[in-house]
C-alpha cells in the first residue's frame, strides 16, 4: 500500500489502468510484479483463475466445454490474458529474474519491497508475517488480477484430498482415520497450524478473515475457476507453465500457447475414450 500511496496510485480495475500501475512503479525503480516460474505452477493462475470472466461473456460455457460443443478458442478472453501476460513481461513488469525465481523467494522481494505485487491468496501476508515478524503486514492491500479486465473472484471449492480405496482390506481402518481428521479440534489445529489459510470450509471452525479482506470479498462477483470445472485442464497445469515459459522465452507465440493447451486436452479426452470426443 505504501508504494501505491507514494506514487499516487489507485487500485486498478481493467488491464489498461493495471498497466500504467505498472509502468509508474517500474518509473520508480521497483519491480512492478514479482513471478517465479521455476515452479511450473504459478505463472498460469491469470489463465485459469479468471473463469467468472469468462463465463459472464459466455453463457453455459463450463458445459458445453465439458460436452465438446465448445473449444478454449472460442473465449477470445483466454488468449487476451494470454497475450498481455506476454506484453507484461516485455515491458519489464515482472522484473528481470522472472525466469528464474522461485515462488518461494516472494516472500523476501515484497518484505524488502524489492517488488510491489505477488499473486497469491489473502493470507498469504501471514506466511510472510511468519519468516518476517518485523515486517508490518497491515502495508499490503489487495485487489482482483485484472488481466483481461477482469473483475471477478476465482472460487476454488476443491482443495488436496485423501481417498479410501473401497476394495481395500483396511478401509475401515481408513474411515476412523478420516473421522479423526475431521474431528473439530483438529480441524483447529490445521487451520492454526497454516498461516497462509484463513478458513477451511467446515461449519465448526470459523474463518478468519480480516474485515478488510471480507470487505474485498463481498463487493465483487464470485466465478468458480476454469481448472476444477472443465476437464482436462488441471491434469495439464505444469504442462501449460512450461508452454508460457516458451512464450517468454519466443520459442511459442500467445496463438501457440492456445493451440497447445487445446491439443492436448483432446488427447487427454481421447486417452480417457470421453463420449463427447467420439464424433
Amino acid at each position: 500500500k505504501e508504494i501505491f500511496e507514494n506514487l499516487g496510485l489507485e487500485i486498478p480495475t481493467n488491464y489498461e489502468e493495471f498497466k500504467n500501475v505498472c509502468q509508474t512503479i517500474l518509473d520508480s525503480g521497483t519491480t512492478p510484479i514479482y513471478e517465479g516460474t521455476t515452479n511450473g505452477w504459478h505463472q498460469v493462475l491469470p489463465l485459469f483463475e479468471s473463469g467468472g470472466l469468462y463465463q459472464q461473456n459466455h453463457q453455459d460455457l463450463y458445459r458445453k466445454l465439458n460436452a465438446n460443443e465448445m473449444d478454449l478458442d472460442d473465449i477470445p478472453e483466454l488468449l487476451t490474458i494470454i497475450k498481455q501476460l506476454k506484453e507484461c513481461a516485455e515491458l519489464g513488469y515482472l522484473g528481470n529474474d522472472y525466469l528464474s525465481n522461485s515462488v518461494e523467494n516472494a516472500k523476501e522481494a515484497i518484505a524488502t519491497e524489492k517488488a510491489a505485487m505477488f499473486i497469491s491468496e489473502s493470507a498469504w501476508r501471514n506466511e510472510i508475517l511468519a519468516d518476517y515478524p518485523d515486517f508490518d503486514i497491515n502495508k499490503l492491500g489487495i485487489f482482483v488480477m485484472p488481466w483481461g479486465d477482469n473483475q471477478h473472484i476465482g472460487v476454488n471449492p476443491a482443495s488436496n484430498a485423501y481417498f479410501i480405496n473401497k476394495e481395500s482390506k483396511n478401509s475401515d481402518e481408513a474411515l476412523q482415520f478420516f473421522e479423526f481428521l475431521a474431528r473439530p479440534e483438529n480441524l483447529q489445529k490445521r487451520l492454526d497450524g497454516q498461516p497462509g489459510l484463513s478458513e477451511v470450509c467446515w461449519p465448526e471452525i470459523p474463518g478468519r478473515y480480516s474485515e478488510e479482506d471480507q470487505a474485498y470479498i463481498d463487493a465483487h462477483d464470485k466465478g468458480l475457476v476454469v481448472q476444477v470445472a472443465v476437464n482436462y485442464i488441471d491434469s495439464q497445469w505444469m504442462d501449460v507453465g512450461k508452454d508460457l515459459e516458451s512464450m517468454y522465452t519466443d520459442a511459442l507465440t500467445p496463438e501457440g500457447v492456445l493451440e497447445t493447451i487445446m491439443n492436448r486436452r483432446h488427447e487427454q479426452a481421447k486417452l480417457q475414450k470421453d463420449p463427447a470426443w467420439d464424433n
